[in-house]
């Protein structure tokens, strides 16, 4: 995705979920993706809530998760580093729907970090087969990390305005 083409999306429409949208159509066509979905983290409740889904079906916005600490919370939420796991059973070591995440054909799990200053503004999270996801993918993934934090600043930007 270009900077022109972000410049594009943001100008025709103008909302978050039409950025992250652009973000997960053009991961699906560079790196592949089953389910593509955003997430927002309450440290303070140790809460995470769904913001945006390309499979409602599966996985709903409304969807809110408890926090559990473990590898994956010290990896994403205290260090800021990228979580991956390309195995069924290293899904199951931190999250606790990993039946879910295999009965629908996925595997592996990209878990990117979306920091702005020293803001935590949540994670872009991906889905898709065992062993899907390469050091390549990853870094590619890795490498649009800032059309991420303009579609959280979006997203943080409406969900704070006063009609």
């Amino acid at each position: 995705m270009s900077i022109t083409s972000m410049i594009s999306v943001i100008a025709s429409e103008g909302k978050s979920d039409d950025v992250f949208r652009a973000l997960d159509e053009d991961m699906i066509s560079r790196v592949g993706v089953k389910v593509f979905s955003c997430s927002t983290f309450d440290l303070a409740t140790k809460k995470s809530a769904r913001i945006f889904t390309n499979r409602p079906d599966i996985y709903p916005v409304s969807g809110v998760k408890e926090i559990i600490t473990n590898i994956w919370t010290r990896t994403v939420l205290d260090a800021h580093e990228t979580f991956v796991a390309n195995t069924i059973e290293e899904l199951d070591a931190v999250f606790p729907d990993g039946a879910l995440i295999a009965s629908i054909g996925c595997g592996s799990v990209v878990n990117l970090p979306v920091v702005c200053g020293t803001r935590f503004l949540g994670t872009v999270n991906f889905l898709n087969a065992p062993g899907h996801y390469s050091a390549d993918k990853v870094a590619i993934i890795e490498d649009m990390t800032w059309a991420a934090q303009l579609a959280f600043l979006m997203h943080s930007y409406e969900t704070t305005l006063t009609v």
